[in-house]
């Protein structure tokens, strides 16, 4: 394993950047994070209306469990072929090549990593709809033969309409990294709604007369929409370019760069089939569960950890291109503070109020009380990871900015053996919460092992800045979940006895505000650094964002 060092130079010492100049990390990166910020969120509202409206329509039962076991299969293969590659190596190289040789480099690059794109997702695609029935055959190989005749019939119909997904997703991903190397992050935030879009509108349009087929037909309009989109946004710039599958240098670079990343999913791909015959021994009805569960936990990961993340990842990857480790190390410190001050109070808020809140959005038409109470149970395991999930996605991605894709794809081939076997152990123990806890240890460690290796190998990050702020996120986020669970107590002491969508939305409405009020509040009185640089870039790029 090779761990890149940096080479101690003079900061702007890069073509057009003046000597002595000195990067405004926090609202550079704040700013662009913020854009990304409310693409992300609206994406995450319409990702929410998608699993209220397709839990009302078709409720959790062995139809959806179907669903949600096919539309694995198709994200499988795009994390393979170009998912990972998004931040491993595109945006990186996309980042240098424009820096360094401008955007004319860049046409032709993109123009040569289209084809081959589309060459492989082709190929990918007639494959699967071709091995589709014995694929899902080893996908379902644990479950009980009585169900499987249903389920397994149905998985291959739903997966041979997804799998034509890949090739919009795969498009889209190589636009959105051309527009996140250029730093226009509007398009690219906002375009993923699409998605969802086109399944909610399946789910309502069609459902009647397709069933649950009508699911994968909205999501293939709402990929195509989305690669149209993002297109739509890269051709406005006028690119020179030629589609042509030619291996330049720096496509055989890109190539280095995502190999070691698709090795490691091809073993997290055997960690997803085991993950899938995991959640298909629960009772109907539970993948469904795990997979609204894993909505909300992604959540806050979506609208700030994942926001946050790409736009630094360009920032950072200019920092290790032109040998800048301080500014590098600064920005990743600034990125760490900000993620633990987003998430810690997630976590601590699906614990206290995941229950009224999946109540709330999901318990109408044919998903129930015990729906519900399951998908709350699996979001109690899950809500513990978010803290460390958003630490490991800047982590990776710092990685991957100074071109080492090796040491996330060792650490994170551990972390499937770590699950597989926790998962093995607490199944029988704890059925649905084990399954959850499983992954949240998983993803916990992979954390903390990639924070050893990194500060291992360019030094410490700050711990003088960052340990006195994870202290007043510790702190606030206790005073935050006191207040909540004391808000909970009170409200639901009065409407214990009620159970329609008003009581449900006063049940999570005064505790949720009374949490916002204790944690900001409580930040405020810390002083904290964050919170005055969140509402200082708030106020500066309110006015630019109501003009787009």
């Amino acid at each position: 394993m090779t761990v890149t060092t940096f080479e101690r130079g003079p900061v702007g010492d890069e073509p057009g950047r003046p000597k002595g100049h000195s990067l405004d990390v926090g609202r550079a990166v704040g700013g662009a994070a913020l854009i990304l910020t409310l693409g992300n969120l609206s994406g995450s509202v319409l990702g929410f209306i998608r699993q209220a409206v397709i839990g009302a329509a078709f409720g959790a039962n062995h139809r959806t469990d179907a669903f949600y076991a096919a539309s694995i299969v198709p994200q499988m293969f795009y994390d393979l072929t170009i998912g990972a590659a998004i931040s491993a190596a595109l945006i990186p190289t996309f980042t240098e090549i424009v820096e360094r040789d401008g955007r004319d480099a860049l046409w032709r690059l993109l123009g040569n990593v289209l084809a081959i794109a589309w060459l492989v997702l082709l190929a990918v695609v007639v494959a699967l709809l071709l091995v589709a029935r014995p694929f899902v055959s080893l996908l379902v190989i644990g479950v009980q033969p009585s169900a499987r005749g249903v389920e397994e019939s149905l998985i291959v119909e739903l997966v041979r309409l997804l799998v034509p997904t890949l090739f919009f997703l795969g498009t889209s991903a190589i636009f959105l990294s051309t527009l996140y190397s250029l730093r226009r992050f509007a398009v690219p935030a906002f375009a993923p709604g699409l998605y969802h879009l086109g399944i909610i509108a399946g789910a309502l349009g069609l459902a009647r007369s397709f069933g649950i087929v009508a699911l994968p037909i909205g999501a293939l309009a709402g990929s195509a929409a989305q690669a149209v989109v993002q297109a739509g946004a890269v051709l406005r710039l006028r690119p020179t370019m030629r589609i042509r599958p030619t291996l330049t240098p720096e496509v055989r670079r890109i190539l280095r760069l995502y190999l070691p990343v698709a090795a490691g999913l091809i073993v997290s791909i055997v960690g997803q089939i085991i993950d899938v015959q995991f959640k298909l021994h629960l009772r109907a009805g539970g993948l469904v569960a795990m997979q609204f569960a894993t909505t909300y936990t992604q959540f806050p990961i979506g609208i700030a950890v994942a926001a946050l993340s790409f736009a630094v990842l360009p920032t950072l990857s200019s920092h290790a291109a032109f040998h800048r480790p301080q500014e590098f190390k600064k920005t990743l410190a600034l990125g760490i503070r900000f993620v633990l001050f987003l998430t810690l109070p997630a976590a601590a808020g699906y614990i206290a109020l995941g229950s009224p809140i999946i109540a709330l959005l999901n318990q109408h038409g044919q998903f129930h009380a015990s729906d519900t109470q399951h998908a709350a149970t699996a979001l109690a395991g899950y809500a513990i990871q978010i803290p460390f999930v958003g630490v490991d996605q800047l982590l990776i991605f710092a990685f991957y900015a100074r071109r080492n894709t090796v040491t996330p794809m060792l650490v994170g081939v551990l972390g499937v053996c770590v699950y597989v076997v926790s998962a093995f152990i607490l199944l029988p123990r704890l059925q649905i919460l084990g399954l959850a806890l499983a992954n949240t240890l998983q993803n916990s460690l992979h954390a903390l092992i990639l924070l050893v290796i990194l500060v291992g190998a360019i030094g410490g990050l700050g711990a003088r800045d960052i340990l006195p702020s994870v202290g007043r996120s510790l702190a606030a986020t206790a005073v935050m979940w006191i207040a909540a669970w004391g808000a909970l107590s009170g409200v639901g002491g009065v409407l214990t006895t009620h159970n329609g969508p008003a009581f449900r939305l006063v049940d999570v409405a005064l505790p949720m505000c009374a949490a916002v009020i204790a944690y900001l509040g409580s930040h405020a009185v810390l002083r904290s650094q964050e919170l005055n640089l969140l509402v200082s870039l708030l106020r500066e790029r309110g006015p630019a964002l109501r003009k787009r």
